[in-house]
């Protein structure tokens, strides 16, 4: 079953995320600023708030298997 565009941009946003995570070990400062600088960008463009993108505090609602919302507002 082909993904959502919404699907699509959470799977990337984790996925940097994740990579994000690995870097922090040391080693890949460029690729690791990289990196962040993407998900800020992904973040910011799904409309998390500054404060969401800051803290990397992202959630989503899913029903059967699909984003149907993103939790935006704390």
């Amino acid at each position: 079953m082909k993904q959502k565009p919404l699907d699509q941009k959470w799977d990337h946003l984790m996925d940097l995320c994740r990579r994000e995570k690995e870097l922090a070990g040391g080693g890949h400062a460029k690729l690791l600023r990289l990196v962040s600088k993407e998900i800020d960008q992904l973040a910011a463009e799904l409309g998390f708030t500054p404060r969401q993108v800051v803290e990397r505090e992202f959630r989503a609602e899913r029903v059967n298997g699909r984003i149907v919302r993103l939790i935006t507002a704390s």
